[in-house]
């Protein structure tokens, strides 16, 4: 999200693991709250697709340990 936002960081401001956020503040509308900050406006159509793309599917595991590090962890040991 960083080098889509053109910025050197951002401040972290969702539960770790991601898995426990709460559901009445999804990931998606902390996402759009990043962007306004940074000035620019969220399209989850065209900015999810470019934020995650450039993601590591390790790096997410290591986020997301609960679910997606799980999924991770079985798809390599088959």
């Amino acid at each position: 999200m960083i080098s889509v936002l053109g910025v050197n960081c951002l401040t972290v401001t969702w539960t770790r693991p991601v898995e426990e956020q709460n559901h009445n503040v999804p990931p998606k509308n902390i996402v759009e709250e990043i962007f306004i900050k940074c000035a620019k406006k969220y399209k989850g159509t065209v900015d999810a697709p470019r934020i995650l793309g450039s993601a590591r599917y390790q790096d997410i595991a290591e986020q997301c340990p609960q679910a997606f590090g799980l999924f991770v962890d079985l798809l390599e040991n088959i």
